[in-house]
């Protein structure tokens, strides 16, 4: 009977316990005696000793059998399993871990179906989302707009200033041409002036040296006119003297005369 009822209760688990791994569920039922078909995987429970052994479970027919897994249920099946002698330690962790996984889903899906809750109400909570998320988008798109909006116009005025900026320095390049005109016309005719200057004072030199030979003639002659007038004899009534001037060789000979 422990064989025959392992293996039922083997063979429900691995129809119905989709959590457990298959493989371990198929190494467990060779150790317990059960063969396992090749071709599908599916335990079985034929053997020499199969006969008797259900009618020992309590099933005589295959009908009866199928009555038993119907009614058959997997925490049911885990506690036969679970509680028979000899039975081997892997598989007495597997069914443990499997009664976890059918608890936690169990609990799980108690809490996704609270009281009161239907089809209704989700549809209405799920459409509170979609309302509320498209109402976050709207906004979000009206802040997206304006921002867009705010940089266009940051952006066109910083256009303006750099036309500006650079109409200015054009403006600014002319004058600095010009300027640089006026100084080049200035520096030319700086060294004009110097060159007329030097000219000049070249001249003005020249100028004063001929002066300067007249001047000293001229004081030569008065020098020599103080000289001879005292040796004149000028106290006789009126007199008269006569000089005659050499001929140069440009001049014809003059008669000068001196009266008193």
């Amino acid at each position: 009977m422990p064989r025959t009822s392992l293996g039922l209760a083997l063979v429900w688990c691995c129809q119905y316990g989709a959590l457990a791994s298959r493989h371990k569920v198929h190494a467990a039922a060779r150790a317990s005696g059960l063969e396992v078909d090749a071709s599908d995987g599916n335990l079985s429970t034929s053997s020499t000793s199969s006969g008797g052994s259900l009618r020992r479970f309590g099933v005589g027919s295959n009908g009866s059998l199928a009555d038993v897994m119907r009614s058959m249920t997997l925490e049911r099946a885990i506690n036969i399993t679970e509680h028979k002698a000899g039975l081997p330690e892997g598989l007495r962790t597997l069914l443990q871990k499997l009664r976890d996984q059918v608890h936690i889903g169990a609990e799980r899906r108690g809490s996704l179906r609270a009281p009161g809750y239907d089809l209704k109400g989700a549809r209405e909570a799920l459409n509170r989302l979609y309302e509320e998320a498209q109402r976050r988008l709207d906004l979000e798109q009206v802040q997206c707009s304006e921002y867009e909006s705010k940089q266009r116009r940051t952006l066109g005025e910083a256009r303006r200033q750099q036309d500006d900026y650079a109409a200015q320095a054009a403006a600014a390049k002319a004058d600095i041409l010009t300027a640089q005109a006026s100084i080049d016309k200035g520096t030319k005719g700086r060294a004009d002036l110097k060159d007329t200057m030097r000219r000049t004072s070249q001249k003005c030199e020249m100028d004063q040296k001929v002066a300067q030979q007249q001047l000293t003639r001229v004081k030569d002659n008065i020098a020599m006119m103080e000289k001879v007038i005292p040796q004149m004899d000028c106290s006789q009534g009126q007199g008269a003297a006569a000089l005659v001037q050499c001929q140069d060789g440009r001049r014809s000979p003059s008669l000068l005369g001196f009266e008193r």
